[in-house]
């Protein structure tokens, strides 16, 4: 265990010497592999999740997050929100997140308004929203039965 400011050393590795490059930080200083248990928190009601894996791997302030769910709700008619990622995400300086995430497979685009296009995580956040590639926010419009979503990602996170 090392204390707080403490970490692997790059220095004697490092190069920033490449064109238009700068180099902030060479210490590793967080590792960490574990699961994650996310939530509907807006656009159904009444869920139920007969599969719901999820798992992550925190490597510095950098988030790479999977997760398979297969579940069953009540359309709210809302904007799709899923809760609970294993770290808050970096605070921006605009209004805009930044993170990469694809969708793998998905029935979603069954019964979501405009289909699923692309996964955006909020800001200073535990969130995750769902949007079309044309910036418009996906909502549910009916019932899921037995529907999968499997995605996966990486986010800045504090």
């Amino acid at each position: 265990t090392l204390a707080s400011g403490h970490g692997i050393s790059f220095s004697a590795t490092g190069d920033a010497s490449e064109s238009g490059t700068t180099m902030a930080n060479e210490l590793l200083d967080d590792y960490e592999e574990g699961s994650w248990t996310p939530t509907w928190d807006q656009g159904f009601t009444s869920i139920t999740y007969s599969i719901r894996r999820a798992n992550y791997t925190r490597i510095g302030n950098m988030c790479r997050v999977e997760c398979s769910m297969k579940f069953d709700g009540t359309s709210a008619g809302a904007a799709l929100r899923i809760a609970g990622l294993p770290f808050t995400a970096e605070a921006g300086a605009s209004s805009f997140g930044s993170s990469a995430f694809s969708i793998g497979y998905s029935t979603m685009t069954t019964y979501a308004n405009n289909g699923v296009s692309t996964i955006y995580v909020g800001q200073n956040s535990t969130l995750l929203y769902f949007y079309t590639t044309s910036g418009a926010s996906v909502s549910s419009n009916a019932n899921a039965s037995s529907d999968w979503i499997e995605f996966g990602g990486v986010y800045p996170c504090q």
